[in-house]
């Protein structure tokens, strides 16, 4: 792993341009998106806009993704508001800091983390807080599944599964598909027409992550709703996306890997690569990028081919 994929990777636990720096607290903007499923987006100057996503029962929450650690109480009262009481089910989309940092705040409740067996090896060995530690034992999920893992949550059926090859974002990838409501959480596989965070450094593949994401638009209908890991950031409201634009936001990535591997078989450096730039129907994806911008993601791409 190079020192310039580590850098990359880094983006997801430093301030982002852009967003205030003189803003101390966390907030969440609310919308229900179908059936029992909500999604809370936040906008702070450190971690950015990472989703939660939560299905409301009469008595009890099941939560996808529970964000930063200081961003817990404000998200625990934004449930609260929406009728959310008790929350028993927890799962998160992969182990990076900005989506499971606050699981340390729920080893102290009752609350059942359930995760993909690798993703649980990747947050009691992987960075997670900005200061450099792990995830201590008691914040470590208790249950941990392979493939699938079915919650009947009151009427809502909740599907937490792995992808068709296990590295894709990282080697602990699960998406949430719940099949009453027809909407589908796909953590940080969307980041609504920019590009996409790989962590080489945990068993991120480009490959994989193409692979997943084509697997994707097979298996769902179309009319499900798809919620971004990282959408659009306030002001803007909040945006879902569809299979048609998943689709698009596919064919656009892989057009873009398939034209750094020709570079690299031309015998084109990084350097070479990254000064001529990806062709100008990808400068849209840099417009309003505050994660990954086409240098690096050509960088991201390069490290991952160039040697096989």
């Amino acid at each position: 792993m190079s020192k310039r994929i580590v850098l990359i990777l880094l983006l997801v636990a430093t301030p982002f341009i852009g967003l205030s720096q003189e803003s101390k607290e966390s907030f969440h903007d609310v919308i229900h998106i179908k059936g029992s499923v909500y999604t809370l987006r936040p906008n702070h100057p450190k971690f950015g806009n990472p989703s939660t996503v939560v299905s409301i029962g009469r008595k009890d929450v099941f939560m996808a993704d529970v964000g930063p650690l200081e961003f817990v109480p404000n998200l625990l009262n934004e449930i609260k508001k929406i009728g959310g009481k008790n929350i028993k089910y927890i799962t998160t989309s992969h182990h990076h800091g900005d989506h499971t940092e606050g699981l340390k705040y729920f080893s102290t409740t009752n609350a059942i983390h359930i995760v993909p067996t690798k993703q649980r090896e990747y947050l009691g060995s992987s960075r997670i807080f900005l200061n450099g530690n792990t995830h201590e034992e008691s914040s470590l999920p208790k249950l941990t599944f392979d493939s699938s893992v079915t919650i009947h949550l009151e009427e809502e059926e909740i599907k937490i599964f792995t992808g068709t090859n296990k590295n894709g974002h990282t080697g602990g990838d699960a998406f949430v598909y719940f099949k009453t409501s027809k909407v589908l959480y796909l953590g940080d596989y969307v980041f609504l027409n920019h590009f996409p965070i790989i962590d080489l450094n945990n068993d991120g593949s480009v490959t994989g992550f193409l692979e997943n994401l084509n697997s994707i638009l097979h298996r769902f209908p179309d009319e499900t709703i798809i919620i971004p890991g990282h959408g659009t950031l306030r002001p803007a409201p909040i945006k879902t996306t569809t299979i048609k634009e998943l689709k698009h936001y596919y064919e656009q990535l892989k057009v873009s890997v398939n034209w750094i591997k020709d570079q690299i078989s031309d015998g084109k450096t990084l350097i070479e690569i990254q000064e001529k730039g990806l062709p100008k129907e990808f400068n849209s994806f840099d417009e309003g990028a505050i994660y990954i911008k086409s240098k690096q993601w050509i960088t991201i791409v390069d490290e991952f081919y160039r040697n096989k």
